[in-house]
Formats: structure tokens, sequence, C-alpha cells
């Protein structure tokens, strides 16, 4: 198994950018537009850094490798 973590690092970390960029801007549009319940718990500056950590997450995914193979070419 942790073979298989090694070579799927980049599209993994993709991954975990691209879900976090995702709840990041859904908790955001659920804060403008009023849900008590997201209001009480999240202030927007906890939405727009969700958002923004996501995006650089993603962004480092990008620039991983997606494999071994793409790694030594």
């Amino acid at each position: 198994m942790p073979e298989k973590i090694k070579e799927n690092k980049g599209k993994i970390v993709f991954i975990i950018g691209a879900v976090c960029l995702a709840a990041g801007a859904v908790l955001l549009i659920l804060w403008l537009l009023g849900i008590a319940a997201i209001k009480a718990a999240f202030s927007p500056v906890q939405c727009i850094l969700a958002v923004v950590i996501g995006a650089l997450v993603l962004w480092l995914g990008r620039l991983m490798p997606k494999s071994e193979k793409d790694a030594q070419n």
C-alpha cells in the first residue's frame, strides 16, 4: 500500500486541495446566505482561509509529478 501512495502522491495532494477548496467555497456561500448554524460556527475569515488554503494545495498538487514515471522523465 505505501508504494501506491508514493506513486500517486501528486494525485492525492491534488484531490485534497480540490476537496478543501470546494468545502471552503460551500461554507462561504452558506455564510453569505445567512444560514444561522454556519454563521455561529464559522467567521467569514475562516471560510476565505479555507478557500485560499485549498487553492494553494491544489496548485501544489498541479506542480507535483503525477507519478514516479513522470518524475523520472
